[in-house]
């Protein structure tokens, strides 16, 4: 997926990052986690979306394709590691597709991200079909959580299952053609643990990758609740110890055995192995012995910013205070405007927290990261 420049580019950066950061300096960022609508055609139990009022919905609202071109055009956004196209559904967004190329026309980004439900199937053959051929780096991450109607009754969408078992049987097909990855979201409850090793079969089926993400109280999807949610990590729904532990030995037990395969080290399955140990590390710490470890340095508004679909740009979840709005400034003055100083110190005091999507560029961009991956590479050369 990445060259050696790459490795070198975001290592360089990452040490920039961490330098300037004890000077309440940030570089341009490398991470950004875009929430390209509130709209969604699901209402799943563990997501907020369902609760975002309906105005902000309204697609009046959102950035069109002529607003990311003139956003993106800016230096300051040059060279991005990592877009995360999120929402709500980002491909019921009607210009979806004109928002990814304007940002590909007008940045070097190495790796676009996009998680969507898998429900508009014809709509993402498309998008692969136009966008795949120009970029090297394209990933879509389909959310799948059970088998049949139980993953139906879960995300609220009838024959939704039947709709991603033909996304993903066309995803298959149009990989024979285009060079691009595509996987599987599984987000896990106490109800939904018991499918991993049938979906971890599926993917395997269609040779994609499976990624587990554990649900907690707070999802990003909360991010303009805020200020009113607690730091403190919970799993989503109210479960006893006893089975938080049998949830978390679970998912331990499903990535031993991909950890066991022999892979490339600077794949993208084995980086995110290494990962998962870490976010699960952190979560079982917090949850079981009330101990913050691991906890790397935030780098929201120094490497990663959050952008919402009406052009507003936010630090993380847990602290949604607009510092500017895309709509009406260029991002350099948003990101070097004394709002952004201000609230760069008010983050580096911040004691941490573990929502997931928001940790997981600073663990990524931490000097801790980097020496579990050269550990990875030590004992994998002894093998």
């Amino acid at each position: 997926m990445f060259k050696l420049l790459d490795y070198i580019d975001i290592g360089t950066n990452l040490l920039k990052a961490h330098f300037t950061r004890r000077f309440n300096i940030a570089p341009p960022p490398r991470v950004i986690a875009y929430t390209v609508t509130w709209r969604c055609n699901a209402s799943c139990d563990m997501c907020g979306i369902k609760n975002v009022d309906s105005n902000l919905k309204k697609k009046e609202h959102e950035l069109t394709a002529k607003d990311i071109s003139r956003i993106f055009k800016d230096p300051y956004l040059k060279n991005i590691d990592l877009i995360r196209f999120t929402g709500g559904e980002p491909f019921i967004k009607e210009d979806f597709e004109e928002v990814v190329n304007e940002i590909f026309k007008n940045t070097k980004t190495k790796i676009y991200y996009i998680t969507t439900n898998g429900y508009y199937s014809q709509r993402i053959f498309k998008f692969i079909e136009d966008l795949a051929p120009k970029m090297k780096n394209l990933v879509i991450q389909i959310s799948l959580d059970a088998i049949g109607e139980e993953h139906d009754k879960i995300r609220k969408i009838p024959k939704l299952n039947e709709n991603i078992t033909n996304t993903l049987r066309g995803l298959s097909e149009l990989r024979k053609k285009y060079k691009f990855y595509f996987g599987i979201n599984q987000t896990v409850t106490v109800n939904t643990v018991q499918y991993i090793d049938r979906i971890a079969e599926l993917c395997d089926k269609y040779k994609c990758d499976h990624k587990i993400y554990l649900a907690y109280e707070v999802h990003e999807s909360d991010i303009l609740e805020g200020r009113k949610l607690y730091n403190e990590l919970k799993l989503y729904s109210d479960v006893e110890d006893g089975e938080s532990k049998k949830i978390f030995q679970a998912v331990r037990k499903h990535y031993k055995m991909k950890s066991s395969q022999k892979r490339d080290i600077f794949s993208p399955r084995t980086l995110w192995d290494i990962l998962q140990g870490e976010i699960l590390e952190g979560s079982e710490n917090r949850i079981f012995e009330q101990k913050i470890s691991p906890n790397p340095p935030c780098l929201a508004l120094f490497f990663y910013l959050r952008l919402l679909p009406d052009g507003k740009i936010m630090p993380c979840t847990l602290k949604p205070e607009v510092i500017g709005d895309l709509k009406n400034q260029s991002f350099k003055e948003v990101w070097c405007s004394k709002k952004a100083r201000d609230v760069r110190s008010e983050i580096r005091r911040c004691k941490g927290c573990w929502v997931e999507c928001d940790i997981v560029p600073n663990i990524v961009y931490s000097p801790h990261f980097v020496k579990k991956i050269f550990k990875k590479m030590f004992f994998q050369s002894k093998r």
